[in-house]
């Protein structure tokens, strides 16, 4: 299962951030109070569990926080018959359905393939027969005898050559050794065997062969060839084009089955799963009718830190691409779709160096999705924040405003983090109940920076379901580790072949290794200082820059972590409510 690290800190109130991801003041924050951390297993009759998250979820909305869910996973007992049936006989079930339209579309293709050999065919004989009678318009004799003399030259080898032998052209060659070529040079006007004669140098015996020859090459080329040709082109290319239709008919038929196929995920799908299943000392599946499901739920908001006296803040509704931290390359993308300006948020720049550290894992094809993630993927992201807000320079509703509580324009988010264990147990007797457990349940207050980075991977994972279902229809082709498009993968294969007229200019990404480097390293050296400065007894502050709150230990403790704090019992007691009601025992 991909696991993306986000950054922690700042330091040195977290101090038990992974190296690499420990973001000094003013640089950012996600860091939990250390109250707001807690482990909770509710036991429920059956039905009533699936009701507290969900009931959780719509109470999440009417408190102001967007919700999604991640990490999906389940796993079936099949003692467990009906509701194995329903879910995990139901994804083979599926699966027979995806691979049986697979056999039609590999039929519809291979009728296409046979019906577009015919369609060529049948256009070359149009396109001579279009080239001849464009040089009879424009009374061009060579351009109509070129034309014809192809035309000509499939008489003698398709038709003439079955007239038998002694009679076809080919057989009587040894006699006139120059009666084909004498043949493929006459035109219509050509008709007795005088102007044959005159017009060749031949004999009369040779003159009156072609002359035959001549009558019935016109007869089968305008009363039989040419009408056939014309009425199968138009018979064969409406059939190719219905076919073609089918064709994607069948794909997009496919993409709701494999995304139906590919929902159904398994907890024994990936070795981390199968060892956790083994160690549960309560789950036995070959004995015991139960079934486990696994997620987590991400919720976010904005919050506002309480302060005596606000310090003047200047405002604006967007930011140029290069304010907002675009590279060249982002901006040249972002501009080619129309979009020189972003929506505003309330730190810039939006891209800094801890949201591009979080989509170097994202795109990570080993340990992360394995997915592109591009400048218009973060323009989206920002422009959905930016539609929640209530922007003090925003008068109104309009099409962009999100429905629901308008947010307080401000960069700090509580994050709430609940990953989800439900499980359902059919005890002998038949009773049915139902067991939540939440480990650990964790708000977090992250800024600006941290909340981009978990929409994105919330883009990743759509995103790669959707790379998932073309890699099952063959739209894309695994290379390596990388997933790339079949065409892309053809155009660098044979870049004169399948690439387009255009040269096409491969731009590589720009990686600025070395500006980072730097940064890290003048980093470390604060880290260091600091530290040794604080053996001695002495707090050593350092005015660290960046956008977000420095000021760690006067505001973190007892200003900042408040909001979350807050929210983490809040979400906390509703649980506790809602179990109280509903439990089992009273």
């Amino acid at each position: 299962m991909v696991r993306i690290i986000y950054p922690s800190g700042p330091l040195p109130v977290v101090k038990d951030a992974p190296p690499g991801f420990r973001m000094l003041p003013g640089e950012g924050i996600n860091a939990a109070p250390f109250e707001a951390e807690k482990i909770l297993d509710l036991t429920l009759p059956f039905g009533q569990g699936t009701g507290l998250i969900q009931g959780l979820i719509f109470q999440l909305g009417r408190w102001g926080y967007e919700t999604t869910k991640m990490y999906e996973s389940i796993e079936v007992s099949p003692q467990f018959t009906e509701y194995y049936n329903k879910v995990i006989a139901e994804k083979s079930r599926i699966g027979t359905e995806i691979k049986n339209a697979f056999m039609s579309v590999s039929k519809a293709v291979e009728d296409f393939e046979l019906l577009e050999h015919d369609v060529r065919k049948y256009k070359e004989y149009l396109d001579y027969f279009q080239e001849w009678k464009k040089a009879q318009i424009e009374g061009d004799k060579e351009a109509e005898k070129r034309a014809m003399h192809t035309i000509r030259a499939m008489f003698v080898d398709t038709i003439d050559i079955h007239t038998g032998e002694g009679v076809s052209l080919r057989s009587i060659a040894p006699r006139w050794s120059t009666i084909i070529a004498d043949f493929l040079a006459l035109s219509d006007e050509d008709d007795t065997p005088e102007k044959i004669q005159k017009k060749l140098g031949i004999t009369k015996a040779e003159a009156v062969i072609l002359t035959t020859k001549n009558k019935l090459f016109k007869e089968w080329r305008d009363k039989l060839f040419f009408p056939t040709v014309k009425s199968r082109y138009q018979n064969l290319k409406t059939l190719l084009e219905a076919r073609r239709r089918s064709i994607k008919e069948y794909i997009d038929d496919l993409r709701p089955l494999i995304s139906r196929y590919k929902a159904i995920k398994e907890i024994r799908e990936t070795p981390e799963g199968r060892t956790m299943l083994n160690r549960i000392a309560w789950f036995h599946p070959h004995s015991q009718a139960m079934s486990v499901e696994m997620y987590e739920i991400w919720a976010w908001k904005p919050f506002v830190v309480e302060e005596v006296f606000k310090a003047p803040r200047e405002t604006y509704t967007t930011y140029t691409l290069k304010e907002a931290g675009f590279n060249e390359q982002e901006i040249n993308e972002l501009k080619q779709h129309g979009k020189k300006e972003i929506p505003a948020l309330p730190v810039k720049p939006i891209v800094d160096k801890w949201v591009r550290k979080i989509i170097q894992q994202i795109e990570d094809p080993i340990n992360g999705y394995g997915v592109k993630i591009t400048a218009t993927d973060i323009y989206n992201i920002v422009e959905d924040l930016n539609s929640h807000y209530q922007h003090p320079l925003r008068t109104g509703g309009g099409s962009a405003t999100k429905m629901g509580p308008r947010w307080p324009y401000s960069p700090y988010f509580i994050f709430v983090q609940l990953p989800v264990v439900r499980t359902v147990i059919k005890s002998p007797d038949g009773s049915l109940f139902e067991d939540i457990w939440i480990q650990p349940m964790k708000a977090y207050n992250s800024t600006q920076n941290i909340i981009i980075g978990r929409l994105l991977e919330v883009t990743a994972r759509d995103k790669k379901a959707e790379q998932d279902i073309s890699l099952f229809i063959g739209e894309s082709a695994e290379v390596g580790n990388i997933i790339k498009k079949t065409q892309d993968i053809l155009v660098q294969t044979y870049p004169e072949i399948y690439a387009e007229e255009k040269k096409q200019k491969i731009q590589k990404k720009q990686v600025t290794e070395k500006v980072e480097k730097t940064k890290d390293i003048v980093k470390d050296l604060r880290e260091k200082i600091a530290k040794f400065v604080d053996s001695f007894g002495i707090k050593l502050m350092i005015a660290y820059p960046g956008p977000y709150e420095k000021l760690m230990q006067q505001r973190m403790t007892k200003m900042m972590q408040r909001a979350p704090g807050i929210a983490f019992r809040d979400i906390d007691l509703w649980l506790k409510k809602y179990h109280k009601k509903h439990s089992m025992v009273h």
